[in-house]
C-alpha cells in the first residue's frame, strides 16, 4: 500500500506541473520494483488523474464542449505528431519507453526546453486563434 500511495502522490503532484507525469512514474516505479509494472495500476493512476482534472476544470471543459468546440479539434491535430512518434518508437524498439534512463534523459531535455522556451517573448492573441498548422 505505502508503494502504491507513493505512485499515486507522484502522479498527482506531476500532473499539474509543466513536467512528464509518466517519465515520473517510470522513474520512481523501478525503484520501486515490479509493482510499477501493472498496466492495470498505470490505468488506475491516470483515471485517477482524469478525474481529478474534470474536477479541476470542469468550467474549462464545458466550455469546450460548448463554445470552443473548435479547439477540440486542435487538440486532436496537435497530439497526432506525438502519437505518431511514441507508437513508431515503441513499435520499434519494445520496452525503450519504459526505460529509466531514458526518461531521466528526456526530463533534462523537458527543463532545458522549459527554460529556452520561457525566454521567447509571448504570441499574440488567445488559443482559440491558433491554426490548424500551428496546432
Amino acid at each position: 500500500m505505502f508503494d502504491l500511495l507513493i505512485l499515486a502522490v507522484v502522479q498527482g503532484i506531476a500532473e499539474f506541473l509543466p513536467i512528464s507525469s509518466s517519465g515520473h512514474l517510470v522513474i520512481i516505479g523501478s525503484m520501486l520494483g515490479e509493482l510499477s509494472e501493472s498496466p492495470t495500476l498505470e490505468i488506475i493512476l491516470h483515471a485517477g488523474t482524469l478525474g481529478s482534472i474534470l474536477l479541476i476544470f470542469w468550467r474549462k471543459i464545458l466550455r469546450l464542449l460548448t463554445e470552443d468546440r473548435r479547439v477540440i479539434g486542435l487538440l486532436v491535430v496537435g497530439t497526432i505528431p506525438a502519437a505518431t512518434i511514441g507508437d513508431g518508437i515503441k513499435l520499434m524498439i519494445p520496452g525503450v519507453l519504459r526505460s529509466p534512463l531514458l526518461a531521466g534523459a528526456m526530463l533534462l531535455v523537458t527543463g532545458v526546453m522549459l527554460i529556452f522556451l520561457g525566454r521567447l517573448r509571448e504570441r499574440e492573441g488567445t488559443y482559440q486563434g491558433v491554426s490548424w498548422w500551428g496546432a
